[in-house]
């Protein structure tokens, strides 16, 4: 009997150390929108928007972090979990620092972490079968 999982973890490799994160199941439309959000035709040519796209498809899926952590303000470091509430002033000195606007701890996962869980997606739609069974 199979076993229906409702969370992936996905590892990623950092520094020789792994972090998890922590992915709920994404819907049919999800993906596809998300393949499908990866380029886009504008004046007959096609961009790519692929890091844009496996953010946002990450962000919209990714329910927990496992074995990361973060400096805040006052010099404290804390893990990065679902359950990190930064203070404004977290916020202020982490976008300072990181280049980037930070309001949540989905914010702190830095894009190439993104970008290889988002692959994860892509490499298993690329190894299904098509739906002829070809």
């Amino acid at each position: 009997m199979a076993l229906i999982i409702s969370s992936i973890k996905i590892p990623i490799e950092v520094g020789g150390e792994t972090v998890n994160l922590i992915c709920r199941r994404p819907t049919a439309k999800e993906l596809s929108s998300f393949l499908s959000s990866r380029f886009v035709q504008k004046r007959n040519k096609m961009q790519s928007r692929i890091y844009e796209a496996r953010s946002e498809f990450i962000d919209q899926i990714l329910v927990d972090v496992e074995n990361a952590q973060v400096q805040n303000a006052a010099g404290d470091v804390l893990e990065i979990t679902k359950d990190l509430v930064l203070t404004e002033d977290d916020k202020r000195h982490l976008t300072s620092s990181l280049g980037d606007n930070i309001e949540n701890w989905r914010d702190l996962i830095p894009l190439n972490w993104k970008a290889s869980a988002a692959m994860y997606f892509e490499d298993q739609h690329q190894a299904a079968p098509d739906e002829e069974g070809n």
